[in-house]
């Protein structure tokens, strides 16, 4: 026996929840569409964005930081005389040739350099190529009232140490 199909009954039948999701997805995308097109955009608005006090464009602008009163300082290490400064800054730089050799000359190269601040034992890193003449330090901690700054190159080859101390008074 085969069965007959009834032709008054429908062959899909229709969910009523799924009408009901594609419905409301229809609906949310109707409303963000003429939101987007028509109408102001209104949401939660930013609490961090305030109105700016100063005025760029009618202030006249000022200096950021003072020549008066230098917080770094960079000396040039002499190798014939002692050096002595007065200053203001908290950090000083040293730099210069290298003192007691002359490497194109003698063929000695520099084993170490070593520049320390003897006032509150910061010992600085000391920047020097083997085959150059000239150093530089990374900025030394002054302490208040007198600073004493022991330089020291010692080279290969048997010849002698180098060292020269050099004193910076901060105010």
């Amino acid at each position: 026996m085969s069965k007959v199909e009834n032709p008054n009954q429908k062959r899909f039948q229709i969910n009523p929840i799924e009408v009901l999701i594609a419905s409301a997805l229809g609906v949310v995308f109707v409303h963000s569409l003429y939101q987007l097109l028509y109408e102001t955009p209104s949401g939660p608005t930013s609490t961090a964005l305030v109105a700016m006090k100063a005025k760029p464009t009618s202030e006249g602008r000022s200096i950021a930081s003072s020549i008066t009163s230098p917080t770094l300082l960079n000396l040039e290490l002499d190798c014939s005389k002692s050096i002595e400064s007065v200053t203001q800054a908290t950090k000083a730089r040293i730099q210069g040739e290298l003192c007691g050799i002359k490497p194109s000359l003698e063929g000695g190269k520099l084993n170490s350099a070593s520049v320390t601040n003897t006032s509150n034992q910061f010992v600085a890193t000391v920047f020097a190529q083997n085959d150059s003449t000239h150093f530089s330090t990374d900025y030394v901690p002054l302490m208040p009232g007198q600073n004493k700054i022991h330089v020291e190159f010692s080279y290969s080859g048997g010849i002698k140490t180098y060292s020269q101390d050099l004193i910076i008074t901060k105010n």
